[in-house]
């Protein structure tokens, strides 16, 4: 996705009768060490831009490197919803000092035409991180 950058995106198109979408799943560089908070927002940007031309509903996933309280979070949130708002969800990197800010750097992102419900974090051994699950559906 970016110059320069370690950041990656792979589009998925689940054919899911009835009922079809699309997953991005996401990894963007950490703007602490890998890239800059002005590149990871162009990044973002370009993302949105792609999510947009998609005709099927779209979700976006996974470690996006983004704390809630960034600019490349609030572009995101802009035009999609924080599934994993649906209820309270904790943080999802609980290395070092980042515990005490309560940190989410993983997300799932739905446009208008999906909505969610059961939002978690879980563990996940051998990684640094947490999971996170969600159910998604159709709104009603």
């Amino acid at each position: 996705m970016g110059t320069g950058s370690r950041s990656s995106a792979m589009r998925v198109e689940v054919l899911r009768r009835g009922a079809p979408f699309v997953v991005y799943a996401i990894h963007l560089s950490n703007p602490l060490h890998e890239t800059t908070f002005a590149r990871q927002a162009e990044v973002v940007h370009r993302l949105i831009v792609a999510a947009e031309r998609e005709e099927l509903p779209v979700v976006l996933a996974g470690d996006f490197n983004l704390g809630d309280r960034s600019r490349a979070y609030r572009m995101l949130h802009d035009r999609y919803r924080d599934a994993m708002r649906s209820t309270w969800a904790s943080s999802t990197y609980d290395q070092g000092p980042w515990i005490v800010l309560q940190l989410r750097i993983d997300h799932v992102f739905v446009g208008d035409d999906l909505c969610s419900s059961g939002a978690k974090v879980l563990p996940l051994p051998g990684s640094d991180h947490d999971a996170l699950r969600v159910q998604l559906g159709a709104c009603r």
